[in-house]
Parts: structure tokens; C-alpha cells; sequence
């Protein structure tokens, strides 16, 4: 809530990540990106992609605990 409040009066966009998706090391991948000399390296990561459309936001990573324990 106070990430939304905060987006709101920054006039920016808020990115949120649901962590809990990339609880497996080879999901980080799909997060971030390939790394170079990998299959679709040119491709960046849904996070990657989201920052480059709106470098301007605050990104949310939801439940990031249960990621990474």
C-alpha cells in the first residue's frame, strides 16, 4: 500500500514482481534475462523489459522471502 501511495504522488508507475513465481534458480532467468551466449540473450527478462518501457517507476518485489529462504 504505501509502494502505491508513493507511485501515486511521484506520478510514476508502479512494477510489482510476485517473488514467489521465481522460487526455482533457473526462473531468476525469466526474471532478469539470459545471460550472454544463451538462447535469447538479446531478449531481456520481464524485469528487464519493464524498466526499459518505463525506466521511470518503483519496482515492487512482492514476497521476496519465499524466493530466495
Amino acid at each position: 500500500e504505501i509502494c502505491k501511495q508513493l507511485a501515486r504522488i511521484m506520478g510514476v508507475k508502479l512494477l510489482r514482481f510476485d517473488m514467489s513465481e521465481y522460487m526455482e534458480k533457473h526462473s531468476v532467468s525469466r526474471l532478469v534475462g539470459a545471460a550472454p551466449g544463451y538462447v535469447g540473450y538479446e531478449e531481456g527478462g520481464q524485469l528487464t523489459e519493464a524498466v526499459r518501457k518505463k525506466p521511470y517507476s518503483i519496482v515492487l518485489f512482492d514476497e521476496i522471502e519465499k524466493a530466495h529462504p
